[in-house]
C-alpha cells in the first residue's frame, strides 16, 4: 500500500502547478509549521466550542472586519456552516425554499431535520453547452407567494463557475414575506476584500447568514470557513450559535484556526492585494481569450446575473471534451485543473498564483489540439417532478434497483445530479416522469456525469418498493 505521506511530498516537489483549491496554492503561510503548533485545548489557547479569551477575540476581530453582527470560526468546512444555519432557522419538520443547485450538505440537513424542500430553478445559460446561472428574484418571489409556511430561503451565490445572483433583489423578497435568506457563498471569500475589483459579498446586499470557505480562494488552509451573521439578520444568534457548535469537531484543530487567523490578518494588512491581482488577472483572460479554438466564460454569458468572478478560468477547447482537456494539461504540461466537465474545464485561480503558473497555462492553451472530432453536447433542462415524500422518509422505506426506464411513475430513493449544469434532476422523494428518464438517458450516453448514491450504476436508479 502506498505511503500517502510521502506521496504528498513527492507531489509537492514536482512539476505540478495547482489551478485549484486550496487558494494559497501550496505557497509557504504563517503556520507552515504543522506539527509543532498542533495542540489542543490547553490552558491559554481558549475553547472554540465556549470562547473566553483567543478565539473570541479573534472571532470578534473578524466581526469587525467583515462588519458582521458576528462571525464564527468553522473548522469542517462550510458543509458545517450550511447544516447549522439550515437547523436553526428552519424547525424540525420545517419547510425551507433551496435553490435546485445548493450543495449536498443541504441534502444532509433536511435528512437530519426532517425538513420540507421546495425548489426553485436557477437560470440554465446556453454557454458553453449549457451552465448553471443566476436565480431570480421573481422566481424566488412566485414561490413564495404558492408557499407561504416557507420559513427560510437558501441560495448559492456564486456558484462553481463564478455566476453571482441578485441577493440584493433576492433579499429584499425574503424579507417582504418574513423569511431570512441564507446565502452559500463558498466560492466567494474573496469578495469581502475585492474594494470593487470582484463581485460584492452577500453580506453587504441584505442576506442574513453567509457562509464562506476561505480555503477555496484565499490563503487559507483546506477545511477553514467563516459563518457570519449579518448586522441587521433575521436570526437567533444563540440558536444559530448552539448548532455551529454541535456540527463543529469537539476537538477543533488550532492549526486551522491559526491559518484562519493568519489569512484574515492578511487580506487586512494588504487592502490591495485583491484588487492588484483582479487586474492581473484581467490582462491573463485577455490573452487566453485571444487564443485560436478556446471559448472563456464571462461577462457576455452570464444572463441574468448580476456579476461574473473573473478568478475562474472556465473555458472549452474546440474540438476536444473538457476532460480530454483536463487529462491534456495534466498529463503534457503538468497542470493540475479544478473540474472537468463534457464541454468545458475550469482552472482555479487567486491571488497566490504566480506569474510563471499563469505563463504555462497560455503556453499549454496554445499548444493543446484544438482539430479533434469532439462535437459539444447540449445540456439538458432541468425540470422539478413532483414531490411525493418528504428525502427523509424515504430512508426508512425498502427500495429497489430497476433499470432506469422501468421507473417512470416510482418515487425515487435517491438523488441524481448531473454535471453540467450541477442541478439535480431528481431528489429523493420524488415522483419519477417520461422527461426526466429520457433526460438521464440521453446524459449518459452523450458522456454527461451522472451521479446517484454511492452504489448507482449507469442505467440505473434507485426507487422506493411501493
Amino acid at each position: 500500500m502506498e505511503d500517502l505521506y510521502q506521496k504528498l511530498l513527492d507531489y509537492a516537489s514536482g512539476e505540478a502547478y495547482p489551478f485549484h483549491m486550496p487558494g494559497h496554492k501550496r505557497q509557504a503561510l504563517p503556520v507552515d509549521r504543522a506539527c509543532s503548533i498542533d495542540i489542543t485545548e490547553i490552558d491559554g489557547f481558549d475553547d472554540l466550542h465556549h470562547p473566553e479569551g483567543i478565539l473570541l477575540e479573534a472571532m470578534e476581530e473578524a466581526a469587525v472586519l467583515y462588519g458582521s453582527r458576528r462571525t464564527f470560526f468553522l473548522v469542517n468546512g462550510s458543509s458545517c456552516g450550511i447544516l447549522a444555519a439550515l437547523s436553526a432557522l428552519v424547525p424540525v419538520g420545517g419547510k425551507v425554499l433551496l435553490a435546485r443547485n445548493c450543495h449536498t450538505s443541504a441534502h444532509h440537513a433536511l435528512l437530519l431535520r426532517h425538513l420540507r424542500p421546495v425548489y426553485v430553478l436557477p437560470e440554465l445559460l446556453p454557454a458553453l453547452g449549457g451552465l448553471c446561472g443566476a436565480v431570480k428574484p421573481e422566481s424566488v418571489e412566485q414561490v413564495l407567494r404558492q408557499e407561504p409556511d416557507v420559513r427560510a430561503v437558501m441560495i448559492v451565490s456564486p456558484t462553481y463557475e463564478g455566476i453571482v445572483s441578485d441577493v440584493a433583489g433576492i433579499a429584499a423578497v425574503c424579507h417582504a414575506h418574513g423569511v431570512p435568506l441564507i446565502v452559500d457563498e463558498a466560492h466567494g471569500a474573496h469578495f469581502s476584500f475585492g474594494k470593487g475589483a470582484f463581485p460584492l459579498s452577500a453580506l453587504t446586499q441584505g442576506a442574513d447568514v453567509v457562509i464562506q470557505s476561505l480555503h477555496k480562494t484565499l490563503p487559507s488552509m483546506t477545511q477553514t470557513a467563516v459563518l457570519h451573521i449579518a448586522r441587521d439578520a433575521r436570526v437567533e444568534d444563540d440558536m444559530l450559535a448552539e448548532f455551529v457548535g454541535m456540527f463543529q469537531s469537539t476537538s477543533p484543530s488550532y492549526v486551522l484556526m491559526a491559518s484562519i487567523v493568519a489569512c484574515l490578518r492578511q487580506m487586512q494588512a494588504e487592502p490591495g492585494a485583491l484588487p492588484l491581482f483582479a487586474g492581473r488577472i484581467a490582462g491573463w483572460r485577455e490573452k487566453i481569450a485571444a487564443v485560436p479554438g478556446i471559448s472563456l466564460l464571462g461577462e457576455k454569458d452570464i444572463g441574468a446575473a448580476v456579476g461574473y468572478d473573473a478568478s475562474k478560468l472556465v473555458f472549452a477547447v474546440r474540438g476536444m471534451s473538457g476532460k480530454d482537456a483536463q487529462a491534456w494539461l495534466r498529463e503534457y504540461a503538468k497542470l493540475e485543473l479544478e473540474m472537468a466537465a463534457p464541454n468545458y474545464a475550469l482552472a482555479m485561480t487567486s491571488l497566490c498564483d504566480t506569474k510563471e503558473g499563469f505563463m504555462r497555462l497560455l503556453a499549454a492553451l496554445e499548444q493543446i489540439p484544438k482539430d479533434g472530432n469532439f462535437k459539444p453536447v447540449r445540456g439538458m433542462e432541468p425540470t422539478l417532478p413532483p414531490g411525493e415524500m418528504p428525502p427523509w422518509q424515504v430512508r426508512d422505506c425498502k427500495t429497489k434497483v430497476l433499470p432506469v426506464e422501468q421507473t417512470p411513475g416510482h418515487i425515487s430513493a435517491e438523488t441524481v445530479y448531473l454535471y453540467p449544469p450541477g442541478i439535480p434532476y431528481l431528489t429523493a422523494g420524488e415522483r419519477v416522469t417520461e422527461a426526466v428518464v429520457r433526460q438521464l438517458i440521453q446524459a449518459e450516453q452523450t458522456g454527461f456525469e451522472v451521479r446517484g448514491d454511492k452504489h448507482r450504476r449507469p442505467g440505473t436508479l434507485r426507487i422506493v418498493a411501493e
